[in-house]
């Protein structure tokens, strides 16, 4: 995660099954494939997959004209179009690590083919150096897409090639709600996924009582609403400055209502399943509290005494004068 995680940005490809069949006895079409196989034997398995492929739509091609097939013409033609959309498009995918360009991908394959698919039908057909207006609208799809910060900049090259380059919003923590657990970025953007209660591997803000609504561009186009998600992001930036975001497994941000006063009193949730009362939020003063780095200093003591910032306990504070473990001042 950017600043914090180290979130990372790679390119990865994907690659195309092929079935065949055929009759009990080899065809013309088979002995022809298995020559243009072994000739395309030193490639790599994807330029292999690729070039089957390209075979099996010039082998369409062929039967149609042989044929005089107009069907079979039509759907070779439209298979050549789609491929070299496809691969006429070129993102630059958010990298693990991004010293590393090797790392792979935090971005879900099935979302890299999304945008992909997007990207290419947005921009199918021949290229014209002033046909602009397929590329202004595939940006502001892209922008409302939820996953950059913002609209990124679409170019076709000289080449042919259209290429996407723009910020990748970096993925924090899920925020919980109702439905499901819903990724939010550093920036405090709403992002397009939602896990099933539990299922991410990121920490959880609880607590959050809204969520964002509306159409995509104003789902994903505004901050997630409500100073609850702010709240457990700052925290969770803290922790990873220290290098402690590991060692907890969400925060609790719900109000405390005890006595009418509404205050926020956020609680960090331990892997283990312990509290740590961390108390108002990073950016707001509370008499009575010690300042953030205090907060810190005593966090980063705890684990290097106990191996875990609840001390091992079901519940701490670390907000007041004293950390109080189990009751006791320490």
């Amino acid at each position: 995660m950017a600043k914090k995680a180290q979130q990372r940005k790679s390119t990865k490809g994907s690659t195309r099954k092929k079935s065949t069949s055929g009759s009990s006895g080899p065809s013309v079409w088979a002995r022809a494939f298995t020559a243009f196989s072994a000739v395309a034997g030193w490639l790599s398995v994807a330029a292999r997959a690729r070039a089957a492929w390209w075979f099996g739509a010039i082998t369409i091609v062929g039967v149609g004209v042989i044929f005089g097939g107009a069907a079979l013409r039509t759907a070779a033609a439209e298979r050549l179009a789609s491929t070299a959309s496809a691969e006429m498009v070129r993102f630059e995918w958010p990298a693990l690590d991004p010293v590393n360009p090797e790392s792979g991908s935090w971005l879900p394959v099935s979302e890299q083919r999304t945008l992909s698919s997007i990207a290419a039908a947005a921009t199918a057909g021949p290229p014209t150096p002033l046909h602009v207006a397929p590329l202004r609208e595939l940006a502001r799809e892209l922008g409302d897409s939820g996953w950059f910060e913002k609209t990124p900049i679409v170019r076709r090259t000289a080449d042919g090639v259209v290429e996407i380059d723009g910020d990748w919003r970096i993925p924090a923590a899920v925020v919980r709600q109702r439905d499901g657990d819903h990724l939010i970025s550093w920036s405090g953007m709403p992002m397009p996924v939602r896990y099933d209660l539990g299922a991410s591997s990121l920490p959880v803000i609880q607590g959050v009582s809204i969520g964002p609504a509306g159409e995509s561009y104003q789902r994903f186009g505004r901050p997630w609403p409500g100073d609850g998600a702010k709240a457990g992001l700052a925290v969770l930036s803290s922790l990873a400055d220290i290098g402690l975001l590991d060692h907890v497994a969400g925060v609790d941000v719900s109000l405390d209502a005890n006595g009418g006063t509404d205050r926020r009193m956020i609680e960090l949730v331990t892997p283990s399943g312990g509290r740590v009362v961390w108390g108002a939020p990073p950016d707001e003063f509370r008499p009575g509290e010690v300042e953030t780095k205090r907060k810190l200093r005593r966090l980063a003591d705890l684990y290097e005494r106990y191996g875990a910032i609840d001390a091992g306990q079901s519940r701490i504070a670390i907000y007041g004068a004293e950390v109080v473990i189990d009751g006791r001042e320490r």
